[in-house]
């Protein structure tokens, strides 16, 4: 079906590819909206933050893709691929897509959250990076280094379970410490 479907786009005229290119676009905004809206549902529902769910729901949603086309290199021989998209992809959601959303409409943010997952990201870019380190011999990490093996990959899979059990354990501690907050500021009043 892939060799069918590029055979169909590589025969047709430039027209009919801009048209499936901004068609493509209107479903992928679309959806995007869908995926938005319901987020805030989902945080409205829980009492989750939309902090927290769009750290670990909607970016494990958006991440899915770029998780398909990394797992399909690996598997195809190209891992330099796989991880140079995983990283990649990584740097332009962090950098490209919070900076676009500062600059536009700078959001109002809890400090804390913010510092607490900038060191887990931090942290976790630390760690790819010291798993690819050939720790027989160390110095070869710049000539023979970039490898990732195995055993390394489902410890960072581990951590992102782990990553994501505390996040909603962290989220329903703050609700309830803010339960608490409220309900003695409401005491203080009468």
């Amino acid at each position: 079906m892939a060799q069918g479907l590029e055979h169909l786009f590589s025969q047709a005229h430039w027209g009919v590819l801009v048209l499936a290119i901004v068609g493509s676009l209107a479903v992928l905004a679309k959806a995007a909206d869908w995926l938005v809206d319901e987020a805030v549902a989902l945080s409205e529902r829980s009492g989750i933050p939309k902090t927290v769910i769009g750290a670990t729901i909607v970016s494990l949603g958006t991440t899915t893709p770029e998780a398909a086309v990394s797992v399909f290199a690996a598997v195809q021989g190209s891992p330099g691929l796989a991880l140079g998209n995983a990283v990649g992809s990584i740097v332009c959601d962090t950098g490209l897509i919070l900076g676009l959303a500062c600059v536009l409409a700078p959001p109002r943010l809890d400090r804390r959250i913010c510092n607490r997952q900038g060191w887990i990201q931090l942290a976790a870019g630390a760690a790819l990076v010291a798993g690819c380190v050939p720790w027989s011999d160390p110095s070869r990490a710049f000539t023979v280094g970039g490898r990732l093996p195995q055993a390394v990959g489902i410890v960072l899979l581990l951590a992102l379970i782990a990553y994501l059990w505390l996040s909603i354990r962290w989220a329903r501690e703050q609700k309830s410490a803010d339960a608490v907050q409220e309900l003695k500021d409401l005491l203080k009043t009468m």
